[in-house]
């Protein structure tokens, strides 16, 4: 059974707090996703709880942190996206519709990669 999503914005505290409630309230829980940001929090209450090695947990962004919480077994994999590429994906499209000119989706396709253990870069 999927529980409610629970608003962390981004916030590492806030999502210790979140993550160790729910780890209290829900003792068969098999997974966790985070979309955002905030993943120092979330990682912490689940190395305090004694479960990281437990619960699958999908995060996103490859960064330090999440390089590192992935070779620890902490995270087990990352939706990984190109913040550059969005930005200036983002800034040619608001120009594009600004001029009346056309946009190339190929250009504008915003690709993902998934990163396990298995293939950090």
């Amino acid at each position: 059974m999927a529980l409610p999503a629970r608003e962390g914005r981004d916030n590492s505290e806030q999502n210790r707090a979140l993550t160790s409630a729910m780890l209290g309230e829900t003792s068969d829980l098999i997974g966790l996703y985070n979309a955002g940001a905030g993943n120092e929090g979330i990682a912490g209450a689940l190395e305090a709880s004694g479960r990281a090695q437990d619960i699958v947990w999908i995060a996103h962004e490859l960064t330090a942190d999440t390089r590192r919480f992935l070779l620890g077994g902490v995270v087990d994999a990352i939706i990984n996206q190109d913040p550059g590429h969005e930005a200036r994906s983002a800034a040619r499209i608001l120009l594009a519709h600004c001029f009346g000119e056309s946009i190339n989706p190929d250009q504008e396709r915003i690709r993902i990669e998934i990163f396990l253990r298995d293939n950090l870069p």
